[in-house]
């Protein structure tokens, strides 16, 4: 489809080095999303897609309309909060992704919800004491938080010059690593 012909020029130029083939991929993404526009334009995906797509070219106005629009659509409910911030997150507007979060971990209807923007959030830090507290607030059952929290709390001891504390809770995070289980990822 057309929509899927967009989303495929949008991730094209999104990995492109060169910024004027960049620019002329975006402006064809764009073309591609105006020409559907009485097709899909009232669709989610659509306004993200495109939104996406101005980000990309400068046109952040034109973006924040239609992420609003998306909102309004879908009453500011918790997938379209956590999508939306992604969506920002990746095209580098983290502050406005940070406060989408955040309203999505207050208006989430559980623990999981919960547990899931604050895991987004953590990473959208503004620095490691904002980590540590968003980490905090995930699922700390979770190896992955555990380890993730013992090494943020051990950049904070170094930082502040107690290098045993950071031993510590390096040794924590190796520890959690050994335990999960063995794959590329992992042994990278």
């Amino acid at each position: 489809s057309d929509l899927d012909l967009g989303i495929v020029q949008l991730n094209r130029a999104q990995n492109l080095r060169d910024p004027a083939a960049r620019t002329a991929e975006l402006e064809a993404a764009e073309k591609t999303f105006l020409a559907i526009r009485g097709l899909a334009g009232d669709t989610d995906e659509y306004r993200l897609f495109l939104g996406q797509v101005y980000y990309w070219l400068g046109k952040s106005k034109d973006a924040q309309q239609l992420f609003d629009e998306l909102l309004a659509a879908n009453q500011r409910a918790y997938p379209t909060l956590m999508e939306l911030a992604r969506t920002l997150r990746e095209v580098g507007d983290e502050a406005q992704a940070r406060a989408l979060t955040e309203e999505a971990y207050r208006t989430a209807k559980d623990d999981q919800q919960r547990f899931a923007a604050a895991g987004l959030r953590a990473h959208l830090l503004k620095d490691l004491d904002d980590q540590i507290v968003w980490l905090e607030k995930c699922d700390l059952k979770e190896n992955y938080v555990q380890i993730e929290l013992s090494n943020a709390r051990g950049e904070k001891a170094l930082r502040d010059g107690n290098r045993d504390e950071a031993a510590l809770e390096f040794r924590k995070a190796i520890a959690g690593y050994e335990q999960l289980p063995k794959s590329s990822v992992i042994l990278n």
